[in-house]
């Protein structure tokens, strides 16, 4: 019997999760959590003001949709500036895509986020990052489904014990090169309230 490597295991979980929500399905990721016993995640395409809640995603949503950002249409990279949204600077993170979406690489990790995180993942991959690989798996399906269907994704999820939240709220915005591909993501990332990492 032949044993998969943890990345192929994280790589294999990534593609049946996106296809899941692809299909606007959450079954499988919501078992993947209660085996580490956390509450299911909550994932939202396309979600509406009200929906997104946290001022500082809204402000970062208005943001991208004045730049003509739509369901099945990403806002223009060019256009996009984060400092034209410098109160949510903090929170934003700026996602390179990699191979076709493969691996994302953090360009920017934002102030508050890396404080509550625990570390700087700028310049580094989320392949790179130190969680567990179904955190990761989870990512990375989330970040492709919105590839797949251009559109903003707002997603909750609890983190592990290790990080000092209870939970992540992130507004995920896809941001298309010239051509129309998806290129690169800008992300409000809000924390849950602090706990004591174990």
């Amino acid at each position: 019997m032949t044993t998969e490597k943890p990345d192929e295991q994280t790589a294999a979980l990534a593609a049946a999760l996106a296809e899941e929500f692809c299909a606007g399905r959450t079954e499988l990721a919501a078992k993947s959590f209660r085996d580490d016993d956390a509450p299911p995640p909550v994932i939202l395409f396309d979600p509406t003001g009200d929906e997104i809640a946290e001022p500082i995603l809204q402000q970062l949503d208005a943001y991208w949709r004045a730049l003509g950002g739509r369901s099945g249409a990403p806002a223009p990279l060019a256009a996009f500036d984060p400092l034209e949204v410098t109160g949510c600077l903090p929170y934003v993170m700026m996602l390179d895509v990699l191979d076709g979406g493969a691996d994302y690489r953090y360009r920017v990790y934002g102030r508050e986020v890396s404080g509550r995180f625990g570390r700087d993942m700028t310049g580094r991959t989320l392949s790179d990052m130190p969680v567990k690989p179904r955190i990761i798996a989870f990512f990375q399906a989330v970040y492709r489904a919105s590839l797949a269907r251009r559109e903003s994704i707002l997603t909750e999820h609890a983190p592990p014990p290790s990080v000092s939240v209870t939970s992540w709220r992130r507004l995920i915005l896809p941001l298309a090169a010239a051509d129309g591909t998806v290129t690169r993501f800008a992300v409000g990332n809000i924390p849950g309230e602090w706990r004591s990492p174990t």
